[in-house]
């Protein structure tokens, strides 16, 4: 896979608040849009399936520089077609966000715990108490953040 981040830091993109072309992400990346005359003679499931494969092929690549970048206290968004790396300032509402989604999901699975059946002669399950502990670390970490 291609080093999306090195190539981009070579030319000079990466900056807070960087505006970057998603056609030059899909290029660095060789992801080859579908052309015109391509399109003519393909039905359309095939054209679904291409379009699916491309979507997850810059997911992909999108996924690893937006690791690269929160290694570095920068966050990649997604804007339209394009990408923009987030001011710092900006950065602390990504956190929430973040915070929020983990809640929900902490509270999904301690709802699916709570509502699995226990298996007779198996010992308590500590994994309420450990899905309570880290939604209140979560909350700590919010609290932190709107200070």
């Amino acid at each position: 896979m291609v080093d999306l981040y090195e190539i981009l830091n070579e030319k000079g993109l990466i900056y807070y608040g960087s505006h970057l072309s998603g056609d030059l992400i899909r290029h660095i990346a060789g992801i080859e849009e579908i052309k015109d005359d391509e399109l003519k003679t393909m039905d359309v499931k095939t054209i679904r399936e291409r379009i699916n494969t491309q979507e997850l092929a810059e997911l992909n690549v999108t996924g690893a520089l937006r690791m690269d970048l929160l290694e570095r206290g920068m966050y990649l968004k997604k804007t339209g077609l394009d990408y923009r790396i987030l001011l710092p300032s900006e950065n602390a509402d990504q956190v929430k966000s973040y915070l929020k989604s983990s809640d929900k999901k902490l509270k999904r699975a301690a709802l699916l715990q709570a509502n699995t059946p226990k298996q007779i002669g198996n010992k308590p399950n500590q994994e309420i108490t450990r899905l309570q502990m880290k939604m209140q670390s979560n909350q700590e970490w919010a609290d932190r953040i709107s200070l």
